[in-house]
């Protein structure tokens, strides 16, 4: 069984003081996807009225099947085009497109890091509570905890000197 292509509904309209906008989705397969998308720009022949793609997305739905949405802005003229931010310069245009999987983003992204041997001194117990050697540095970790090797510590972190007295 050949799976195509296929409209789900029918155009949507939206009037607001912006304009005239339309959309329309499609149940596309996996092997047809590079193919089939429009480029931001492109007239939209499937719209009622003279409209220019300015919107186009897609949402995985199941293995080997594709949900795109595409929306499009009715012009005046095509001189409008620039002017609603729509050229055909590829280095204006990004496509991102995620499969199901794990992201990894570095610490230093977000002002961290991740703490060394050499940043926790190990701790002995006092009391009944850990605390680090007289005398010596000790970073904290992000939850306000002594670190400990593998937590995450500011990049700006000041180690702090641990004397019972103070």
């Amino acid at each position: 069984m050949s799976v195509s292509v296929r409209q789900i509904g029918g155009i949507a309209e939206t009037r607001s003081a912006d304009g005239i906008n339309y959309e329309i989705r499609y149940l596309v397969p996996e092997a047809q996807i590079r193919s089939f998308l429009p480029a931001v720009g492109d007239r939209a022949a499937w719209a009622p009225e003279r409209a220019y793609v300015t919107h186009v997305s897609r949402t995985f739905l199941a293995e080997g099947i594709w949900n795109v949405t595409v929306r499009a802005h009715v012009l005046q003229s095509e001189d409008t085009l620039a002017s609603r931010g729509i050229g055909r310069n590829a280095y204006e245009l990004a496509e991102q497109s995620f499969s199901l999987t794990s992201l990894y983003f570095p610490p230093e992204w977000f002002g961290c890091r991740i703490a060394s041997a050499a940043d926790c001194p190990p701790l002995r117990l006092v009391s009944g509570i850990n605390v680090p050697p007289d005398g010596r540095e000790k970073y904290q970790s992000l939850d306000g905890s002594w670190a400990k090797p593998g937590d995450l510590i500011a990049d700006n972190a000041v180690p702090l000197y641990f004397s019972p007295g103070t």
